[in-house]
């Protein structure tokens, strides 16, 4: 597993310009697998639906927490396309809440559903598995963090040498094992195929355990472990969920913004010492599909005092059931307008990390704001006329700076 509305649009700003690493062939593909449609989907997996996820590390690479917050956009032939959107935990004092961080739109191919190695796995696939080979399966009751039991599909994958048991040496019970290496462990819901629990540990400097499951060697340690818990799954039906796009979108290839990244001094956000760099972002369409466009977003940034420019490009789809990103449906940003207005200007407030995503219309323009409990804030203005996202404005108060782009121009 990796690192409201819709995460869609927690990440509008950040997933442009976060430190991404994939290429767009990792979303777009082409598996050799069957298509996505036949594979006995759950019934939740539709568009509109979102899950959240809590995350939290530990290890000598040291520690930390965040939600995950995934909403599934399309099912389409090469697989679901789901779009990640993340929240950063502080707890330091005096900072305590959660920020806006990075996330980016991920394609779940057939062979990683079928392995149940993205959120969920196929109900029949539970029913025909079978322990052997370092993997072991099981059903037992299941104890979320908040107190609710589910009956689970539990699955260990390993390859080693440690064995610990609910009944000490029955092998019918073997709750899981380690190698010197790394374990993983996962538990499903039988009725909904959710994955309830995530838990990867990998070990350093370990040479093996002996039968009383205590390490050969006293260097062995923890260098990493990653826990992923459940958290809620719910549909969103907004007037977002299907809309239609303007015609120039079938077209378009490229859009590019230019404007400033301003980094404040710690402790005088918004104040005035700041440091001001020209930055701009440009998306070049580079594949079409039945309601998504997919392409690469390149964030850039100049350091005025050196004139050196840093690049960061990273893969973006835009998806007709997507509430945010470089464009929407002019009727869809007006009827989220006037559903806002009907209820004090929000939209939507996700129930368990209680962001908000708010809209108000100013004339011929849409402003959707996305705001998250630790103060950080996403603005984006859309022209009502052709759809377009005009501005956006991103403001991190946690990293103390602010991106304020503008549309220059799109060809």
């Amino acid at each position: 597993m990796r690192f409201a509305s819709s995460p869609r649009w927690i990440t509008t700003a950040a997933a442009h310009f976060a430190l991404w690493a994939i290429a767009i062939t990792a979303i777009f593909g082409r598996p050799t697998a069957a298509s996505a449609e036949p594979l006995n989907l759950p019934a939740w997996v539709k568009p509109g639906a979102q899950l959240v996820f809590y995350q939290a590390k530990t290890g000598t690479g040291g520690a930390g927490s965040n939600y995950l917050l995934v909403d599934i956009l399309q099912i389409l032939p090469e697989g679901i396309l789901v779009a990640e959107g993340g929240l950063g935990e502080v707890t330091t004092p005096g900072m305590q809440g959660l920020y806006l961080a990075s996330g980016s739109p991920k394609l779940l191919d057939p062979l990683t559903i079928q392995s149940g190695m993205g959120y969920f796995i196929p109900l029949d696939q539970m029913a025909t598995a079978r322990s052997g080979n370092g993997v072991f399966v099981s059903l037992e009751p299941w104890r979320t963090d908040d107190g609710q039991t589910y009956n689970a599909f539990l699955r260990t994958i390993v390859n080693g040498s440690r064995t610990t048991y609910r009944n000490k040496n029955d092998p019918k019970q073997i709750l899981f094992r380690e190698d010197a290496r790394s374990i993983t462990q996962q538990a499903y819901d039988t009725q909904t195929g959710i994955l309830l629990n995530d838990l990867a540990r990998q070990y350093e400097d370990a040479t093996g355990f002996n039968k009383d499951n205590q390490p050969t060697n006293n260097r062995t340690r923890l260098a990493v472990g990653v826990r992923t818990a459940f958290r809620n799954l719910r549909q969103l039906n907004g007037p977002w969920i299907g809309q239609q796009w303007p015609a120039w979108t079938q077209t378009v290839q490229q859009l590019h913004y230019t404007g400033t990244q301003s980094v404040f001094t710690p402790g005088t956000f918004g104040g005035n010492n700041r440091w001001d760099m020209p930055a701009q972002m440009t998306f070049d369409v580079k594949e079409r599909g039945q309601g998504w466009v997919a392409g690469i977003s390149t964030f850039s940034v100049q350091n005025p005092r050196s004139g050196q420019v840093q690049q960061v490009p990273g893969p973006n789809v835009e998806s007709v059931n997507s509430l945010g990103g470089l464009w929407m449906s002019p009727d869809a940003l007006r009827a989220i307008a006037d559903q806002a207005a009907r209820n004090n200007g929000v939209v939507d407030i996700e129930p368990i990390t209680k962001t908000v995503t708010s809209a108000q219309r100013q004339g011929d323009t849409v402003l959707i704001m996305v705001q998250s409990s630790g103060g950080d804030r996403t603005t984006s203005y859309y022209d009502l006329q052709r759809g377009v996202m005009q501005r956006v404005v991103t403001e991190k108060k946690i990293q103390q700076h602010v991106i304020d782009l503008r549309l220059q121009n799109m060809q």
